[in-house]
């Protein structure tokens, strides 16, 4: 199958994130790489999150908008990985944004050493600096043991779930914690299990 044929699922649970939200959407729309869903999943926002969501979807029919009540970020992604069309899936927090060509060199990447997660290098952007999160690392393949002792260091965030391209496949065998986010080291733990390689390269 050609790459471009592939679906991603795009997951952004949404809680009370008005201030970032637009600028979250539009980085996604505005993707080199265009075969895509994005789920946007409102967790019981107070404030016009569900407004803003509905308002994007009313004008690109690859958004869905799902409401539900406010039960926290992993069982919102739970929902999300369940309404996936996608064979592919990818996270994003709503206050986040990503590069433009962020799906196409995760998609390339992933391509390149036929493996079925693909992780990469991230930014915290402050008001007043930016820190590089594992952007000097060239491409490399990482064997599950390799992977799970990264995963271990929380200063290298591989235990996070964005910035990441999973294939759907993989996560379905697995039950996903309905706890904190921080739960989702597990989930990533079990995830290294599962492969054989992971891929990890650096994202300019």
């Amino acid at each position: 199958m050609n790459q471009n044929s592939k679906i991603i699922s795009i997951i952004v649970p949404i809680y009370n994130s008005e201030k970032y939200l637009e600028r979250c959407i539009n980085s996604i729309l505005n993707q080199t790489y265009t075969n895509f869903e994005l789920i946007l999943i409102n967790d019981g926002s107070k404030d016009s999150s569900l407004k803003i969501s509905r308002k994007y979807a009313s004008k690109d029919n690859r958004i869905v908008v799902i409401d539900k009540e406010n039960e926290g970020v992993s069982i919102a992604r739970n929902m999300g990985i369940q309404r996936a069309k996608g064979e592919l899936i990818s996270f994003v927090d709503a206050d986040d944004y990503i590069e433009k060509t962020f799906l196409e060199d995760m998609l390339n990447v992933m391509s390149k050493y036929n493996v079925d997660y693909v992780t990469c290098g991230y930014n915290r952007v402050y008001d007043d600096h930016t820190e590089h999160i594992n952007n000097d690392l060239s491409e490399i393949c990482m064997t599950s043991y390799e992977y799970l002792n990264n995963l271990l260091n929380v200063q290298k965030g591989y235990g996070f779930v964005h910035m990441k391209l999973i294939n759907k496949s993989k996560i379905e065998i697995m039950a996903v914690p309905r706890t904190h986010d921080r739960e989702y080291g597990g989930f990533l733990y079990h995830l290294g299990v599962k492969n054989n390689d992971t891929s990890v390269f650096k994202m300019s």
